[in-house]
């Protein structure tokens, strides 16, 4: 199993924990559906997807955000500024191809609303929004291919679609591994063909390759945090966190320092998951200390070290500094800048709220960008 698939295991742990906790139903999964149910509807999923190729791409552009008005089955909010923001965002990448002499990567950042309940329809609501400038940006980019649209990064795997029947979710993840970019945390339990045609290049090691290439010629939308809060904190705030770390007595891997403090912060105390809330109990904190000992680091630079990760770990969406410096080393340090919009959600009218445009540009200091960006998610609180 993928070193990263194994982490993802215990976000699954813990959020069956939570599941029971509240009463939901448990997970429906069963590794054999991947053999003899899912492969016919990822395939019927498909060929939706080749059909919609076979269209302009400015229809194709105008079909994808009717799919998430379906999808939510709600009625679309209204988008009085919508204009008005496409305008912005044309002369905002048109300044930056001046300057630069290339045209800008350009990512939506959203939030994550509750998969289930009264906002539920909103993480489609937050695209169709997304979608509409991301549409204007796409027809004013010098030399469009002629089978580009914007892309949406979605997970696909049964995790993320547990909330919906097999046959409705194996047939989405065709469509969108058709049309989008899409990953499967869980893609080792793929069948054959699937990891050979339906669901191919879906896993940890081809999805970053995939989004930077898809950046470079589609404006991309993709959840900052990656999902729930209570799952984001353990694979994003804490998984960082530990990337950071080094066993200086050379015993143990960054994947198993990483496994280690996730296996931590995933399990239940008194009752309480610490992904929950954000608050990571003493006994948990006691067990991240000892390991930090065990690694050989000082008592004093522990303490330093314990209390980057209680802040990003209270935070709803984290930092995702390392996506920054991804995107940072590996297309604006090349010259080619970046425009990003970040978009969240409230649970009362207006419920999608879009921020400004940040810029990520050649000498621009990544940490203090990745601060001020994150710093809208927290003026502007999701549950209101």
């Amino acid at each position: 199993m993928n070193p990263v698939e194994s982490l993802v295991d215990l976000v699954i742990r813990a959020d069956a924990f939570l599941r029971q906790k509240l009463g939901m139903p448990s997970s429906r999964f069963r590794p054999e559906q991947r053999v003899w149910m899912e492969p016919f509807f990822n395939g019927v999923g498909h060929l939706v997807g080749f059909s919609l190729l076979a269209l302009p791409g400015s229809w194709r552009d105008r079909v994808h955000i009717w799919i998430c008005g379906i999808l939510a089955q709600h009625a679309p909010e209204a988008f009085p500024d919508q204009s008005i923001r496409q305008k912005e965002a044309i002369a905002r990448a048109q300044a930056l191809y001046e300057k630069t002499g290339h045209w800008p990567a350009i990512l939506f950042l959203t939030s994550h609303p509750q998969t289930v309940g009264a906002s539920a329809w909103l993480r489609f609501e937050l695209l169709r929004q997304g979608l509409w400038i991301a549409k204007a940006l796409m027809a004013a980019m010098p030399g469009r291919p002629r089978h580009s649209h914007p892309q949406c990064f979605l997970a696909i795997d049964p995790f993320a679609l547990d909330s919906v029947p097999v046959a409705v979710g194996a047939a989405y993840a065709g469509f969108m591994h058709n049309q989008y970019i899409v990953w499967d945390r869980q893609s080792s339990s793929q069948s054959w063909l699937q990891k050979k045609w339906l669901l191919k290049d879906t896993g940890h090691d081809r999805v970053a390759w995939r989004l930077l290439r898809a950046l470079k010629r589609n404006p991309v939308l993709m959840v900052i945090a990656g999902g729930l809060p209570h799952n984001a904190r353990l694979f994003y705030a804490a998984r960082e966190w530990a990337g950071t770390l080094h066993d200086q007595h050379g015993k143990r891997s960054k994947n198993k320092i990483r496994y280690v403090v996730m296996d931590i912060l995933s399990q239940a105390y008194a009752g309480h998951l610490p992904g929950e809330d954000g608050h990571i109990p003493s006994e948990a904190e006691l067990a991240i200390k000892q390991l930090l000992s065990e690694l050989g680091y000082a008592a004093d630079e522990s303490e330093r070290l314990l209390q980057i990760l209680k802040k990003d770990f209270k935070e709803e969406i984290p930092m995702r500094l390392r996506l920054w410096k991804i995107l940072y080393n590996r297309l604006a340090r090349r010259g080619i800048p970046l425009l990003v919009l970040p978009i969240t959600h409230y649970e009362r009218q207006p419920h999608v709220r879009l921020g400004r445009f940040f810029e990520l540009t050649s000498g621009v200091d990544v940490t203090a960008f990745a601060q001020e960006f994150n710093a809208f998610y927290g003026e502007a609180p999701t549950r209101l």
